[in-house]
């Protein structure tokens, strides 16, 4: 496994992969209405010709969307702008009013609580956010009955996933530290969840340790080899478009510096040619002043002609 690899936005692609393989389970763990139904399209046309990209939406047994996004500042009015979009491309596209709801790693006491669509139309955000009490409270919890051997429960096993995604900074190594281990010594947990919650965690560890033989170790307790090539699916998924335009951009640019290599390079020869050319007619006009020198000497020439030899002499 390459531990040298960077993980563009780890947090968008641990959310990401969580809205694919957990879904429903996740909808019960943020406490949200009804039941997760089904998934839909995330893809946008704004008003004015946009097209963006919601991290998820999906309909709800209530027969409403919901569209859930994840955030790790506070939101302002840009963030609320497009959100605000999102919901009116949703509710006219597919008929069925929207909720939108922002998993936030930050105090939201900040971002904006409700955004006028309209005079008659507003969105109200539903912020979903683990204050550092219900981090340390959960972080007990789960500790202490992996310890006792006590059966943790479907939202108690996403914890162990999700609680270093909300940690704040000061303690998400202690935290994800101690999740790897707890995963690993944990016998109670179904395989298939085991293994999506350590793919989470994996993308937590590359977010939060930079030391290669600490990756090293925190993944060897995961043990889990299908990292990267899994980790590579998500990211193209979520990034795919901008990284082709980034080659195609790369590619361009190579393109553009072989020619210009190549120029230079006949340039240089040019150059070369040049040299070599003032070099033969410095050398052929050294022969023709010796020529003149000898002749003027030699010879008994009148003013006229000494005049004109003097002046080739003297250029």
């Amino acid at each position: 496994m390459d531990l040298t690899i960077h993980i563009f936005q780890p947090n968008d692609i641990s959310y990401k992969y969580s809205i694919m393989v957990f879904n429903r389970l996740l909808h019960r763990y943020l406490k949200l209405e009804d039941e997760y139904e089904i998934s839909y399209p995330t893809e946008v046309i704004t008003r004015d010709m946009r097209n963006l990209k919601m991290d998820s939406l999906y309909k709800t047994t209530g027969n409403q969307l919901n569209n859930i996004e994840a955030q790790s500042k506070s939101v302002g009015i840009n963030e609320m702008k497009r959100f605000a979009d999102y919901r009116i491309f949703a509710e006219y596209f597919y008929n069925m009013p929207v909720t939108t709801i922002i998993i936030i790693t930050v105090d939201p006491k900040n971002s904006i609580k409700e955004y006028h669509i309209s005079e008659t139309d507003l969105i109200r955000p539903i912020y979903k956010y683990l204050t550092k009490n219900e981090i340390k409270k959960k972080y007990k919890n789960i500790v202490y009955k992996t310890e006792h051997d006590i059966k943790l429960s479907e939202s108690e096993i996403l914890d162990i996933g999700f609680l270093p995604f909300f940690a704040p900074a000061e303690c998400a190594k202690k935290i994800t530290e101690k999740m790897c281990k707890i995963i690993k010594r944990n016998k109670n947990i179904r395989y298939e969840l085991k293994r999506d919650i350590s793919f989470v965690l994996q993308i937590m560890i590359f977010k939060y340790f930079e030391d290669y033989e600490k990756r090293s170790e925190l993944l060897g307790e995961l043990n889990m080899m299908q990292f990267k090539s899994d980790l590579e699916i998500i990211a193209y998924d979520l990034y795919g478009e901008k990284l082709e335009e980034k080659k195609e951009q790369l590619e361009q640019k190579e393109k553009q510096l072989k020619q210009n290599q190549e120029q230079l390079k006949e340039s240089e020869k040019q150059l070369k040619e040049s040299e070599k050319q003032l070099k033969e007619s410095e050398k052929q006009i050294k022969q023709t002043k010796k020529i003149l020198m000898e002749i003027k000497e030699k010879n008994n020439l009148d003013k006229d002609t000494l005049a004109k030899i003097d002046k080739i002499l003297n250029y």
